[in-house]
């Protein structure tokens, strides 16, 4: 099954990291952390991705993995709803010495 709540763990290319948490139901994902939200677009069944996730600050007090407080990230990589896992690299749009590794695990299922 395509729904789920994914535990996103990250890492970005200057070293900077974090997590949080994310909904992904009928294609679209929807999450967050205390700062940034973050938007876009899933397939609905498991395989390759290219898609692109808006990051947007929600909150002051804090900076993004790539210090940059608004961004789409260009990103590819692979999902795997039966094993309720996601492995994603997305690149800053703009800025391609930018790149974040995204791990997701699911902790649930949505509803």
């Amino acid at each position: 099954m395509s729904q789920g709540i994914f535990h996103v763990h990250f890492r970005s290319s200057i070293g900077d990291h974090g997590e949080g948490l994310v909904v992904v139901t009928d294609g679209h994902v929807n999450g967050g952390d205390q700062h940034f939200l973050y938007q876009g677009v899933l397939p609905t069944s498991s395989g390759a991705v290219a898609t692109q996730i808006t990051v947007s600050k929600w909150r002051a007090g804090n900076t993004s993995v790539v210090r940059i407080d608004n961004y789409l990230l260009d990103t590819t990589g692979h999902v795997d709803y039966e094993n309720g896992a996601l492995h994603l690299k997305g690149v800053v749009t703009g800025h391609p010495n930018l790149t974040i590794n995204i791990e997701g695990r699911k902790v649930a299922d949505a509803v």
